[in-house]
C-alpha cells in the first residue's frame, strides 16, 4: 500500500482526516469535506482547485510512501511494479486524479448535520408564512425538514439544496409556507406590453402595488414570486422596457419601512 501525505487549506473551512484510494494507493488527507465530495463533474480532481498544477500548493511533500507514520518512502522497484514509472510528481498526480474517498461514518454523520442546519438557513432567509408574511425561525424549518425525511445530498451545495427544500416543505409538510416575493418596478412602453404581462403567469400570484404612467411610459411596482423573474424579463425586453429590482425580499424591506416610520413617528 502506498499513501502520500497531503494537506489543503481551504479558506472557511474545517479540517478533518480522511483518506483518499486508488487500486494502487491510500493517500492521507486533510481538507474540507464539502469539496471533497465534489461531484467528478466539477471535476472532482483535487488539482481543479488550484490554478496551476503545482504540488507544492497540495502536498506536504511530493514523495510516495508506504508508512507515512514512519516516514518511509516506497522503493523504485515497488513504484515501477505499481505505477509503471518511479516519478514521485507523476504518480502524485495519478492518485490525485484517479482516487476514491474512505469517509468514517461519523464524519459523513457530522458533515450531513452541518449541510441540513445551512440548507434550513437558507429556506428561514429564503421564504416566509404565508397566512403571516412572516419568517420561520431556522428552528421551524429544521425540524420540518426532518419530519418530512428531506434527502441531503452531499455533492450538492446548501444553496443548491434550498429551492428543492422549499418546494418539497410546500407539497409534504403543515407549514404554510411560500418563497419570499421580490419587489420589482417594471417600466413598460406600450399598452399591449402591459396586457401581455398581466395575463403571464407571473401575474397569477403577485401584488401589484403601484401603477403610474410618467413621460408616457407605464411603471408598475409589484411583489413577485422571483421564479417568474425571466418570464417579467423577457417581456420587458421585447418592448425595450425595464426591470429594476428594488428588494430581493419585499417582506423584509415592507417591515424596516414599518418599522422607521413608526420610529418617526415617535
Amino acid at each position: 500500500m502506498f499513501l502520500i501525505s497531503l494537506s489543503i487549506y481551504l479558506e472557511a473551512s474545517v479540517l478533518l482526516p480522511v483518506l483518499m484510494v486508488t487500486e494502487k494507493a491510500v493517500i492521507e488527507i486533510r481538507c474540507s469535506l464539502f469539496h471533497l465530495f465534489l461531484p467528478r463533474t466539477n471535476p472532482f480532481s483535487l488539482l481543479a482547485m488550484i490554478r496551476e498544477k503545482d504540488l507544492s500548493e497540495v502536498l506536504q511533500v511530493v514523495t510516495v510512501f508506504t508508512n507515512v507514520a514512519k516516514g518511509i518512502t516506497a522503493t523504485d522497484k515497488e513504484l515501477q511494479s505499481a505505477f509503471g514509472s518511479t516519478d514521485h510528481h507523476k504518480i502524485c498526480l495519478e492518485i490525485l486524479q484517479s482516487g476514491e474517498l474512505q469517509v468514517s461514518e461519523k464524519e459523513r454523520k457530522d458533515q450531513l448535520g452541518n449541510l441540513h442546519r445551512d440548507i434550513a438557513t437558507i429556506v428561514a432567509e429564503k421564504s416566509v408564512n404565508k397566512s403571516t408574511g412572516k419568517q420561520f425561525t431556522v428552528g421551524v424549518i429544521e425540524r420540518a425538514l426532518q419530519e418530512i425525511h428531506f434527502n441531503v445530498n452531499l455533492t450538492k451545495s446548501a444553496k443548491q439544496q434550498a429551492l428543492a427544500a422549499i418546494k418539497a416543505l410546500r407539497e409534504q409538510s403543515t407549514l404554510s409556507i411560500e418563497r419570499s416575493k421580490m419587489r420589482l418596478l417594471i417600466t413598460l412602453h406600450t399598452d399591449a406590453a402591459v396586457t401581455e404581462l398581466k395575463a403571464s403567469e407571473a401575474s397569477a400570484d403577485w401584488t401589484v402595488e403601484k401603477e403610474s404612467t410618467q413621460d408616457k411610459n407605464i411603471m408598475l411596482q409589484v411583489a413577485v414570486d422571483p421564479s417568474h423573474f425571466r418570464i417579467i424579463t423577457d417581456i420587458a425586453k421585447k418592448d425595450s422596457g425595464v426591470v429594476e429590482v428594488l428588494a430581493q425580499n419585499a417582506t423584509e424591506e415592507s417591515e424596516a419601512s414599518a418599522t422607521a416610520s413608526s420610529s418617526n413617528a415617535s
